[in-house]
């Protein structure tokens, strides 16, 4: 790699031997979870705030909706202090690329768009989950921050999980 660069990101997964990489390397936590167990069991492992914020939405009357456009999350996330945020470094080209992989996928039924809705109907929350037989990813996702305190953001992982608990998937 040219030494004008400063940084460079590599996404590796946790097979990748890192012990080659440099020092100054920085390392991000990836979470999976075996779905592969009764719902309650994995419940039951959640930390307390979590379930408390499941419980929570649980009582708003969100309204699960399973196929959402991939551009309403996009656009739940550019509305958001994390879309606005001058690091994300995101232009109109880039939410473009994006919308052309998740069509992509979506083509070939490797997409999931998963969105919470308020008891009147609106969209306050979204995400899109890339998949594959064995494994699910937590790819985007985007909310409405004004309207926090449903705790969408709960709901709609949980109920995820909840409707692939018992499968031999792994969500990361």
């Amino acid at each position: 790699i040219p030494r004008r660069f400063q940084q460079v990101d590599l996404h590796l997964n946790e097979t990748n031997p890192s012990d080659l990489i440099s020092s100054k390397a920085g390392v991000l936590v990836s979470h999976r979870l075996d779905l592969n167990a009764p719902y309650e069991d994995i419940f039951g492992h959640y930390a307390t705030n979590t379930k408390r914020n499941v419980k929570s939405a649980r009582s708003q009357g969100l309204l699960l909706d399973t196929e959402i456009p991939v551009s309403e999350v996009i656009s739940l996330f550019r509305a958001s202090s994390r879309g606005q945020d001058k690091a994300v470094r995101m232009g109109d080209a880039d939410y473009g690329c994006f919308l052309e992989m998740a069509g992509f996928a979506c083509q070939r039924g490797l997409l999931d768009t998963w969105g919470a809705r308020t008891p009147n109907g609106q969209l306050i929350a979204g995400a899109c989950f890339l998949k594959d037989a064995q494994r699910t990813w937590f790819w985007a996702s985007g909310r409405n921050e004004e309207l926090a305190r449903f705790k969408a953001m709960f709901f709609i992982l949980d109920e995820y999980i909840r409707q692939r608990a018992h499968q031999p998937l792994v969500l990361d």
